[in-house]
């Protein structure tokens, strides 16, 4: 059989040749199997070879040349590599087919949310999640269950902190015929309860310090109602096991799940007494997880669910500006003019937070105005520092200490739930202020705490035990005002300083 040789960079090999009509060629496959897939074209004493096509000028498959028995044929590389190529071409098949699946799946996932959500909102028209207990607990006996009085209360559908709702709870009607047809329901909800997933007064009084405007029923602030809860839970329990044996007839057989729906939650309503024409069930609001999934929530937990995403943006645009956000704590350090008046926006616009400090900064007037009316009106922030900040219009002189003390001063009467502390550096030949600086003190609350620091001229003799000081007036506006109700803190950057003192209410922090 005739061959064909080849040659490719210093290699040489004879390729098979193949006899169509009497015309010998060599097949592109057979050369690739001897040198590799990258090998694409053909030269001949420098000129290209074309494949072989037919009479519509397209190559004729498989692709073939002409062959030169007599002459060696040189072998032409891709410019890339073949096999790279195509691993490209296929893991981008793979990326796009995937891409293709998760979308997919995304799309069924949201399809599926959106048909759940419809079903939910019509099922689920009251809270789902109540417990009963007696209306007077003196009075209860276990004996006559069926004739006894009793209170439904409303659960919180939180994951996190089931409580009961903010509300007195709903008198029963009927209550015999209630517990024939949701004793068994009833029975094992207070088991969930007794096991201590509901939260309890420990909540209530967090909730209550933290979230004061959020109205609590007095029944559910008296810790008698709490120290009777968990006995009232198993004496209905106890009581609903003796008088519905397994084989007792049970109009609600399917009531050991999780949840009522459907006509037998609907009909709830016909056994309360006085529920209010909105329907506003317990003060729960209901609302929908991003999986179409519908909870019934309180007011806490419903403005929570739909502020959590709005707060981290408020976070990150804080951040973007050159504040610090950690945990429930913001700073606003040496920052520009401009940026500041953009952060204290973003506090009035939500901005959660427990702790706010400015630090080292310059602060138009206007927007510290605006930084006070904002700590009014916010029930949250319970601590607001000041430590060197310069207060000033926008063409002037800085306002005085005794000017902004002044408007700290007013801000403490409205929010009372705030303590303010207000750091000033006075140098030695400092005297400005020292009389506002007295009326000040003598004048303040006891929740507006100043931290007064000198420079290094104050110090104690241990051998005289004489205090000695070249910023006489300074020390005298502060003994002067000694009977003030504030505490005020005087620090000295001395390393002769090692004492402390206590002068009646002034506090003379020595520090080393």
């Amino acid at each position: 059989m005739a061959s064909q040789c080849f040659r490719y960079k210093d290699k040489e090999l004879k390729v098979p040749t193949v006899s169509i009509d009497g015309d010998l060629f060599v097949m592109l496959e057979d050369v690739q199997h001897k040198f590799g897939r990258h090998i694409l074209g053909f030269t001949l004493d420098g000129e290209p070879l074309s494949f072989m096509r037919d009479l519509k000028l397209f190559w004729l498959e498989p692709k073939r040349i002409r062959a030169h028995v007599d002459q060696i044929i040189d072998c032409d590389e891709c410019e890339n590599d073949v096999d790279d190529d195509i691993r490209t071409d296929i893991r981008r098949i793979i990326d796009t087919t995937q891409k293709t699946l998760d979308n997919t799946t995304l799309l069924i996932a949201k399809a599926d949310a959106i048909l759940r959500q419809a079903y939910e909102l019509a099922e689920f028209t009251m809270p789902r999640l109540f417990i009963i207990l007696p209306d007077d607990q003196s009075r209860f006996n276990p004996a006559n269950l069926f004739n006894q009085s009793y209170r439904l209360f409303f659960l919180c559908e939180c994951d996190k902190e089931h409580h009961l709702a903010f509300h007195e709870g709903y008198e029963i009607n009927r209550p015999c015929e209630f517990l024939i047809r949701y004793g068994p329901y009833i029975r094992n909800m207070l088991k969930v309860v007794s096991t201590g997933s509901l939260m309890g007064t420990v909540f209530v009084q967090q909730l209550n310090n933290i979230a004061p405007q959020i109205s609590v029923p007095n029944i559910l602030m008296d810790n008698n109602f709490w120290h009777k809860f968990q006995a009232q839970i198993h004496v209905i329990d106890n009581a609903l096991g003796d008088v519905m044996k397994d084989d007792a007839p049970n109009s609600i057989g399917a009531f050991g799940k999780q949840y009522l729906e459907g006509v037998d939650l609907r009909e709830v309503k016909n056994f309360l007494k006085k529920v209010d024409d909105r329907q506003t069930w317990g003060n729960l609001y209901r609302s929908t997880n991003s999986d179409g999934a519908v909870r019934w929530l309180c007011i806490h937990h419903y403005e929570s669910l739909y502020s959590d995403k709005k707060l981290n943006q408020h976070k990150r645009e804080f951040r973007k500006l050159g504040g610090h956000v950690q945990f429930d704590v913001a700073t606003i350090e040496a920052n520009e003019l401009k940026n500041i008046d953009e952060m204290v926006n973003i506090l009035g616009k939500g901005l959660f937070v427990l702790e706010l400090t400015l630090k080292e900064c310059k602060i138009r007037e206007s927007t510290f105005d605006n930084l006070l009316s904002i700590l009014e009106r916010n029930v949250y922030i319970q601590t607001f520092q000041l430590k060197n900040v310069t207060v000033s219009k926008s063409v002037g002189r800085p306002k005085s200490h005794s000017n902004i003390i002044a408007k700290l001063e007013k801000l403490l009467t409205h929010a009372t739930q705030l303590t303010i502390t207000y750091e000033v550096h006075i140098f030695d030949q400092t005297r400005i202020d020292m009389n506002a600086f007295e009326n000040s003190l003598k004048n303040t609350k006891a929740r507006l705490i100043l931290h007064i620091y000198t420079q290094p001229a104050l110090y104690l003799n241990r051998e005289s035990d004489k205090m000695k000081c070249n910023c006489q007036p300074l020390l005298e506006t502060f003994l002067k005002a000694s009977e003030a109700t504030t505490p005020i803190i005087l620090s000295v950057n001395n390393p002769k300083a090692s004492q402390f003192s206590l002068i009646t209410n002034l506090q003379l922090r020595l520090k080393t």
